[in-house]
């Protein structure tokens, strides 16, 4: 995977509040842990700023619904 998809996925676990994605993704593809705990931490904020989620497991939980 490529390192800006890597981060993105990261990101997205951030809004998620998914530390073990974040750990399987980081491992993976060699992302250092300054580089992913800046994902994260852009991920969570989004939350908290109320920005819906675009990951596909969201947007599949949206489409059940």
């Amino acid at each position: 995977m490529k390192r800006t998809k890597a981060l993105a996925e990261i990101k997205h676990a951030g809004y998620n509040n998914d530390l073990d994605k974040v750990s399987q993704i980081q491992i993976a593809n060699g992302i250092g842990s300054a580089a992913a705990k800046k994902a994260f931490m852009a991920g969570t904020r989004l939350k908290s700023l109320g920005v819906p989620c675009d990951c596909s497991a969201c947007t599949a939980k949206k489409g059940s619904k």
